[in-house]
């Protein structure tokens, strides 16, 4: 009998010994919110529990275990080894891989792309800029199925529409909305007016977007869009989401900076032919009013001629300038 109870003591003795708790707090090291809802378990058994809502878990293990496994749906798998101590706070990754493709549609409701009922196209902001280019806009051209990139003048500054799947209307708008981070901009074409006869095209607000700054961008194509933005989004939807800071995984610093620019240098690349044999007016006769090259023919006589200014006219060689064009232009 007293053989039976020292064995059975030295037994309880080892099994108090071997079994043990370990606790500890699971983090998304994204954001360093906790995780809610984690399975924590003893490698190779069932012995396992859960973190609550405050990411803390409580777990008993015996000395026979080795590792301890933190699995999450979306997050890499976490394997912790079991140390001496009994504390174990563990940082779990997003894992990318397990996710399909998000699109962010309106007032920040995110669905899945296959679960949409109209197209879309979805471009990284990197991808958006293998060719450096001024405006978010022009960035788009070649890149997104179905869309039309037109610049109105051609001049620098100049409006840029955005048709999707071709124009709907005879007379009216067919550019497609344009919404940063949700946000719908008016992209109308600004410096047009009956006054100065459409002369000059102040540009429009879509083309002061920076490419630098995107993120991701993402076309919403067809009238479907009419259902996240109403009347405006008829013509379809360019829909850009900007870079927010955030702390750089696996690099070891806590912030960075990117920074770049570009200069252009603007010229003439071709200028309209002009004549230098007859000067200013109409009929082989003088006219300051006429800027037709009708008048006589250009003998270098110093007479007053040209425009008037002042009321009076401007005493000069009666003689072309060839390079007038060419001289008026700076380096843009």
């Amino acid at each position: 009998m007293y053989k039976v109870l020292v064995i059975a003591f030295v037994f309880l003795c080892n099994f108090a010994v071997a079994q043990r708790t370990i606790t500890g707090t699971v983090i998304s090291s994204e954001d360093r919110q906790p995780v809610i809802g984690a399975n924590v378990m003893v490698e190779g058994t069932k012995t396992g529990t859960v973190t609550d809502v405050e990411g803390k878990f409580s777990l008993a293990v015996d000395g026979a275990a080795k590792n301890i496994v933190i699995t999450y749906v979306g997050m890499k798998k976490k394997v912790m080894p079991v140390g001496s101590s009994n504390e174990l706070n563990v940082a779990m990754d997003i894992d990318q891989s397990t996710f399909d493709d998000v699109v962010v549609t309106a007032l920040a409701v995110k669905r899945e792309q296959r679960s949409l009922g109209y197209g879309t196209t979805t471009l990284k902001g990197d991808e958006l800029n293998k060719v450096s280019q001024s405006s978010a806009l022009t960035a788009l051209q070649g890149k997104v199925a179905g869309a039309q990139i037109t610049n109105s003048t051609g001049a620098p500054g100049g409006s840029t529409k955005v048709t999707l799947r071709g124009g709907s209307s005879f007379t009216g708008d067919n550019n497609a909305l344009i919404v940063v981070d949700g946000v719908p901009i008016d992209n109308s074409n600004f410096g047009f007016d009956d006054v100065l006869n459409n002369q000059y095209d102040a540009g429009n607000r879509g083309n002061d977007i920076n490419p630098q700054d995107i993120e991701s961008v993402t076309v919403l194509k067809g009238a479907a869009a009419v259902a996240l933005y109403g009347q405006r989004g008829a013509n379809g939807a360019v829909l850009y989401t900007t870079k927010k800071g955030r702390l750089t995984q696996g690099t070891g610093k806590k912030f960075m900076v990117s920074f770049n620019t570009q200069t252009s240098f603007l010229s003439p690349l071709k200028l309209p032919v002009r004549q230098t044999e007859f000067g200013q007016g109409g009929e082989m006769a003088p006219d300051s009013r006429e800027n037709f090259n009708w008048g006589p023919k250009l003998d270098g006589v110093v007479r007053p001629w040209g425009q008037e200014v002042d009321g009076e006219q401007r005493v000069k060689p009666y003689s072309a300038l060839p390079n007038s064009l060419r001289n008026f232009f700076n380096t843009g």
